[in-house]
């Protein structure tokens, strides 16, 4: 289905609050202008005044692209991040889903050992992190796989139809398609990686998509993953214009 074009610029907003073990550890905010099929999005990421009891995190990320009839496909990415004093920053550049630079701040040592290396194929037709879980209205949410690039792992996230389930929030209220995730690792990772181990393992993992119907897509509003120290949960708390 055509992805249905707008004459003016739309601005659709998402916060969410993320929180393990039942314990708050983070905000998420989400900025997301459509421009006919053009579209940017930004995001911030920061650290409850919990967040010192786990690992605390803050920073923010930038795309910006063109929407086709089944997908958000970036032209640029990038995503400044910090952990205690030390900073990071990874830049991605696209072509038709394709990836034609990465660059990081500061640069990666060469990885040894059981690193499994990344082919030219897998970096192609490949999503990234942000948009690559926003879905055109009018597409298929679920069944469909995801191969996302980060700036060092790539990864498929396999979604299967879980059913719909009511949900409400400030700006939605309706029903949302519900979706389990299956975490398939590919290239650009440790075998001996324990957290990947853990990850591919999980069997109940769930994302919910809510349709913004001014913005023209569908976007995550809830996922659960169950970690070895607790429950992830990341659920919005705003959706809407």
């Amino acid at each position: 289905m055509p992805v249905p074009v707008r004459s003016e610029p739309v601005q659709v907003f998402a916060d969410y609050t993320v929180s393990l073990a039942g314990v708050p550890v983070g905000y998420l905010n989400f900025a997301t202008e459509i421009d006919g099929r053009d579209y940017r999005l930004e995001g911030k990421l920061q650290p409850s005044i919990f967040a010192g009891l786990f690992a605390s995190i803050k920073g923010g990320a930038d795309v910006s692209g063109r929407i086709a009839d089944t997908t958000f496909r970036a032209a640029v990415f990038s995503v400044a991040y910090s952990t205690g004093k030390k900073d990071q920053r990874i830049e991605i550049e696209f072509d038709d889903g394709n990836v034609t630079a990465t660059r990081h701040k500061p640069a990666k040592r060469p990885k040894k050992g059981d690193w499994v290396p990344l082919k030219p194929a897998d970096l192609r037709s490949v999503l990234d992190p942000m948009s690559g879980l926003m879905i055109p209205s009018g597409a298929k949410v679920c069944p469909r796989s995801l191969p996302i690039f980060d700036g060092d792992t790539r990864a498929t996230l396999h979604l299967k139809p879980a059913g719909r389930r009511p949900f409400r929030t400030n700006g939605f209220s309706g029903d949302v398609v519900v979706c389990s995730i299956r975490f398939e690792p590919v290239a650009g990772y440790r075998k001996s990686s324990s957290a990947i181990a853990y990850l591919r393992k999980l069997k109940d993992m769930e994302v919910w998509f809510a349709e913004s119907a001014a913005g023209g897509f569908h976007a995550p509003v809830y996922v659960h993953v169950q970690t070895e120290v607790g429950q992830v949960r990341v659920y919005a708390t705003r959706f809407g214009n």
